[in-house]
């Protein structure tokens, strides 16, 4: 069993931008207990997997592969910060039409296509920036998060990834198992 998901990758100077938004929040409120994205984590699930074994693996790899020919690469900016609830900060990105949330509809459809549920939840992009582990505190840290400017960095989304998420006591560890360029052929 593998724990796993599709995704994409954002630019290095993208994750460097949020590296420095994730730095100034935790000088700034170093009390809040919080599991920060280190910056080589930082991805845009397209959909998890969660468990799933080896003959789901090799049927994970077809449909990344089926929704990269079906998409043409496109370009994605960073957008304004946010959050889901008390539990998780994030930066929101700026979807073109025929960007993230047609591939997302695709990888939807291809994986109910082989038994997987579709998300209850309509698809929104964005980059989860710190999971909260304790509500003492954290308003405020929401509510500056809110506050800060979104930085405008616009990056390339050319392929997407099969990942492998291995829990470890320093946090998530992902390793990259198949690559699918986008090619929008089909």
């Amino acid at each position: 069993m593998k724990r796993v998901f599709l995704a994409v990758d954002i630019s290095d100077e993208a994750k460097a931008t949020i590296a420095s938004r994730v730095n100034l929040l935790r000088r700034k409120f170093p009390d809040v207990r919080a599991s920060w994205i280190r910056p080589e984590n930082l991805h845009i699930t397209t959909k998890f997997y969660g468990d799933v074994n080896l003959p789901f693996s090799e049927m994970l790899i077809r449909i990344g592969t089926e929704a990269a020919a079906r998409c043409h690469p496109f370009s994605v900016s960073l957008g304004e910060p946010g959050s889901f609830g008390s539990k998780i900060l994030w930066i929101g990105l700026n979807d073109p039409p025929n960007g993230l949330s047609e591939l997302n509809a695709i990888v939807e459809n291809l994986s109910a296509e082989i038994g997987f549920q579709r998300e209850k939840k309509d698809y929104r992009p964005h980059l989860t920036i710190a999971r909260i582990r304790s509500e003492k505190g954290v308003r405020p840290l929401i509510d500056r998060h809110r506050r800060l400017t979104a930085e405008y960095v616009q990056f390339e989304i050319n392929e997407l990834v099969l990942y492998e998420s291995r829990l470890s006591p320093g946090g998530s560890v992902y390793t990259p198992l198949s690559r699918f360029p986008l090619k929008g052929i089909t």
